[in-house]
C-alpha cells in the first residue's frame, strides 16, 4: 500500500528518493578513518569522521562526543602539517560541504559564508557584483574557516592579517551554545579563535568585509636581497596606490640563488570595468606549468629553466598590465600543492623577519639550503603588519614573510636533518625579533612555541573558561599547551 502510494504520483517518489538518499548520506558520513594531514607524516586512527551539512550535524556531533568521552578536531583542505587537524581516537567534523553564501551586502560590502568555502568559490559568487576579497592566501583552494583559524595573511600588505577583514562570526561553543562573535561582542574569543586552529568551537558562519573590484595595474621589478628593504620603505609602502605585493626569489643554484627577487606590485586605479570580467582560471597554465615545476623538483638544470621561465613570464603576463583585483588574486599554484609520493611530499614553512632585518637572515636562510641540500622549489616574499588583534600572533612588528616551498624525503633520518635545520631556521628568526608560523610541520621546541607566542598563557585561560573538557583538542595542542 505504502509503495503504491509512492509509486503512483511520480514526484512524491522522486521526494522519497531525495529524502532516503539524504538519510543514507547522514548515516554513512559518519565513520572511522585514518587521516592524514598534507605533510603525510601523521596518519592518526580517528574514532569516525563526520560530514557536516548543516548547523544541527554540529551540534548533534557535539553530543555524540560528549556521550562518547571524545574529542573533536575541525577539517577545511588540511592542509596544515603538524596535527593541527587530528587527534587520535576524535570525532573529525568535515566541513567541505557546509559551503554555502548566506548573504551578499552590496551597500555594505559584506558577506556572510559558511566555514567550509574555498576563497575560489567564494570569488564566483561576489565578481557579479564586481566585489572582492580583501584578504586571502595567494591561492583561492583553502576555505575560509580554516584560514580564520590561522588568521592567513596575503598579497593585500595593507589589510592583512585576515582578523582585518572579518567583521563577525558566530561559533558553536562546547556547551552547544551559539555565540556572536566580533570585536565588541565576546570579544576575548575574537581574539583567541581568530588564529586558534579551532581549539574553542566551531564556525558556523563568518560575515566578511569585502572591498570594491577594481582595476589594479601591474609592475615587475628585478633587484636584489641586500637592496629590497629600502626598496620597499622608499617606493612601495608610502605610495598608497600600492594594493597588493609579493616578491618571488631565485631558486636557481648559483649566485642568484634566494638573492634575486622578481617584486611585482599591483597599483589601485580606483577605476572599474563596465561590466564584471569573467574570473580567470587559476589551472589554465599548468600543462606548461607543471611539467616545468616538476622538472625543477628533479634536477638543478630544471631550476634554471624554472628560473628563466619565471623572469620571461613574469615581465610578458604582469609588467604594465591590467587586472581585476578578483584575477590579480587567482594565482596558479594548485597543480603544485596537491603533489604526493609515496615517499616524498612537498613541505612549506613560513618566517616571519623585521623589514630591516631580512638580509641577515636570507644570508643564513641560504646557508642553511644549501648545507642540507634543501630541495627548495619555490620561495616567496610578503609583507605582513603588526598584528596586535589576536592571542597568538605571527607579528609583533611588521614583518616580512619567508614561504618556503620544497620537496621533503619522508625517510625517517632525512625529517630528522629537516627538523635539526628548521630549528635552527626558527632561532635565527627569534633571534633578529621575527618568529615562525605556526600551521606547518610541529618540529619547534617548546621554548621556541613559548618564546615565539607568549600568548600562549592568555589562550589557554580562555580555552579553560570555554572548554574546561577540553572537547575539542588537536595533536598540536597536545604538544604545544
Amino acid at each position: 500500500m505504502t509503495m503504491y502510494f509512492f509509486w503512483k504520483s511520480p514526484q512524491r517518489f522522486i521526494a522519497f528518493v531525495i529524502y532516503a538518499s539524504v538519510l543514507i548520506t547522514h548515516v554513512i558520513s559518519a565513520q572511522a578513518a585514518i587521516l592524514d594531514d598534507k605533510g603525510f607524516i601523521n596518519p592518526t586512527a580517528m574514532h569516525e569522521v563526520v560530514h557536516v551539512y548543516q548547523l544541527n550535524d554540529i551540534l548533534k556531533a557535539i553530543q555524540r562526543a560528549k556521550r562518547l568521552h571524545k574529542h573533536i578536531t575541525i577539517l577545511g583542505k588540511q592542509h596544515s602539517q603538524g596535527g593541527q587537524t587530528l587527534i587520535q581516537g576524535g570525532i573529525a567534523l568535515d566541513t567541505l560541504s557546509y559551503n554555502h553564501v548566506l548573504k551578499i551586502d552590496t551597500r555594505k560590502m559584506q558577506v556572510t559564508v559558511q566555514p567550509g568555502i574555498t576563497w575560489n568559490q567564494l570569488q564566483v559568487m561576489i565578481n557579479p557584483y564586481q566585489l572582492a576579497i580583501g584578504v586571502m592566501q595567494s591561492s583561492g583552494i583553502f576555505t575560509v574557516g580554516g584560514s580564520l583559524s590561522v588568521n592567513v595573511h596575503g598579497l593585500d600588505f595593507r589589510r592583512s592579517p585576515l582578523v582585518n577583514t572579518i567583521v563577525a562570526f558566530h561559533l558553536v561553543l562546547a556547551n552547544g551554545k551559539i555565540v556572536k562573535v566580533s570585536p565588541h561582542e565576546n570579544a576575548e574569543l575574537w581574539r583567541a579563535t581568530i588564529g586558534g586552529y579551532g581549539l574553542l568551537g566551531v564556525i558556523s558562519d563568518v560575515t566578511l568585509q569585502l572591498v570594491p573590484d577594481n582595476i589594479l595595474k601591474s609592475k615587475v621589478q628585478s633587484i636584489d636581497i641586500p637592496n629590497l628593504s629600502q626598496k620597499f620603505k622608499d617606493d612601495i609602502l608610502p605610495h598608497k596606490e600600492n594594493a597588493l605585493f609579493l616578491d618571488r626569489l631565485s631558486i636557481a643554484p648559483d649566485k642568484t640563488f634566494l638573492n634575486n627577487v622578481l617584486l611585482l606590485t599591483f597599483s589601485n586605479t580606483h577605476a572599474k570595468y563596465e561590466k564584471p570580467k569573467k574570473l580567470i582560471n587559476p589551472e589554465s597554465m599548468d600543462f606548461f606549468i607543471k611539467p616545468l615545476f616538476n622538472w625543477a623538483r628533479y634536477s638543478n638544470k630544471g631550476k634554471y629553466e624554472l628560473w628563466k621561465f619565471e623572469r620571461i613570464g613574469f615581465n610578458e603576463k604582469y609588467h604594465n598590465k591590467n587586472y581585476t583585483r578578483n584575477n590579480a588574486m587567482r594565482l596558479p599554484i594548485e597543480f603544485a600543492v596537491q603533489h604526493h609520493q609515496k615517499n616524498h611530499a612537498d613541505w612549506l614553512q613560513e618566517y616571519y623577519i623585521p623589514v630591516d632585518r631580512i638580509a641577515v637572515f636570507m644570508n643564513f636562510l641560504r646557508e642553511i639550503m644549501i648545507k642540507n641540500k634543501v630541495n627548495l622549489l619555490n620561495a616567496t616574499i610578503r609583507y605582513v603588519q603588526k598584528d596586535s588583534k589576536t592571542i597568538l600572533n605571527y607579528a609583533n612588528q611588521p614583518c616580512f614573510s619567508i614561504v618556503l616551498y620544497f620537496d621533503q624525503n619522508l625517510g625517517e633520518n632525512e625529517i630528522y636533518q629537516t627538523r635539526h635545520w628548521t630549528r635552527q631556521l626558527i632561532d635565527k628568526a627569534q633571534e633578529l625579533n621575527g618568529n615562525y608560523y605556526l600551521p606547518y610541520q610541529a618540529f619547534a621546541t617548546r621554548n621556541q612555541f613559548r618564546t615565539g607566542y607568549p600568548g600562549y598563557k592568555k589562550f589557554l585561560e580562555i580555552k579553560r573558561k570555554y572548554d574546561p573538557a577540553e572537547l575539542f583538542s588537536s595533536e598540536f595542542y597536545k604538544r604545544y599547551f
